[in-house]
């Protein structure tokens, strides 16, 4: 989805070409996302062995040092391509890179702290594109909504996964503050991203495409969804359902770039 979500916001800006710097961007992007997996899964060996014992890694059939290796390079192929790109590319490379390793260092056990790096970095795909097609006009808005969303689904996830957290001895938001709390803040959060897509019409920045697109795809079917079906014996189904609706998102945002 991020390397979607990365070209539909060139199209918006009619930065979508075939040119080096363009793939430059979505290489770097996701030389950096690999790199965070990566080390994911060498700081998380220990816990792996109890919750996902049968993932690669743990089972021995790739070895801890290659792991190393592999998020070594693809780090700083990432941070050679941002820095070969602009002084901006730069930044955000070694800011993301920075909140991939304390999240996955300590910032992933501790309440709603942890879910906003993870939103942010979501969100920062929009970034890499905003800064690869130098137009922000649009981007302020459409960033804050992929966070808002994908901090919202990842409340759900830290409920959907509370017993494996709680066997590796993370506090998470719901661990710390209870599910129900973390459901209520994460309806809110949700909610809070459909109040900024209905602000953004009041701007001038978006066409009637985005605003009928936003309204039918997005507003009608998450009122409906919100009232009969966010319901808390209804975790998973509203995990998958957030995530749907980022790609309806993605949608709207691409039928606002037709011409």
């Amino acid at each position: 989805m991020a390397t979607l979500s990365y070209f539909v916001l060139l199209y918006i800006y009619d930065a979508l070409e075939f040119k080096w710097v363009v793939f430059k961007g979505l290489i770097t992007l996701l030389c950096l996302m690999a790199g965070g997996y990566f080390l994911n899964d060498y700081i998380d060996l220990e816990v792996d062995k109890k919750v996902h014992p049968n993932r690669a890694l743990p089972k021995g059939y790739i070895s801890l040092n290659l792991v190393f290796i592999l998020s070594s390079i693809f780090f700083t192929t990432s941070l050679i391509l941002g820095i070969t790109t602009s002084y901006k590319m730069a930044l955000l490379v070694i800011v993301s890179a920075f909140l991939l390793l304390i999240y996955n260092v300590a910032l992933r056990r501790y309440h709603i702290i942890g879910n906003i790096v993870v939103s942010f970095l979501s969100a920062s795909v929009f970034i890499f594109a905003s800064i690869i097609s130098s137009k922000w006009d649009k981007s302020f808005f459409i960033i804050l909504i992929a966070f808002l969303f994908s901090l919202s689904r990842e409340m759900m996830k830290d409920i959907e996964d509370i017993r494996g957290d709680r066997k590796s001895g993370y506090r998470t938001l719901p661990i710390v503050k209870g599910v129900k709390f973390t459901f209520l803040l994460s309806r809110f959060v949700f909610i809070a991203g459909i109040f900024v897509i209905i602000a953004s019409f009041f701007t001038r920045e978006f066409s009637y495409r985005y605003i009928l697109s936003s309204i039918f795809l997005v507003i009608i079917p998450s009122t409906i969804f919100l009232i009969f079906k966010w319901k808390p014996q209804s975790v998973s189904v509203i995990s998958k359902y957030i995530k749907a609706e980022m790609i309806a998102f993605i949608l709207v945002l691409f039928i606002e770039g037709l011409k």
